[in-house]
């Protein structure tokens, strides 16, 4: 696998992940909340907000 396809699986798997955490019924109620994804590979840092 390249380094690119290994940063989308990892990057698709995050975005996955928060979002089935902000369908919580709890934080469905938080109208401020910003979603980030937050990846260290390869000795880059990546940094994004998810909207």
């Amino acid at each position: 696998m390249t380094k690119d396809k290994v940063r989308e699986a990892l990057y698709n798997r995050a975005v996955k992940q928060l979002n089935f955490y902000v369908a919580d019924d709890y934080l469905k109620t938080v109208s401020d909340l910003c979603k980030y994804v937050i990846m260290y590979t390869y000795g880059e840092f990546f940094i994004e907000e998810i909207i």
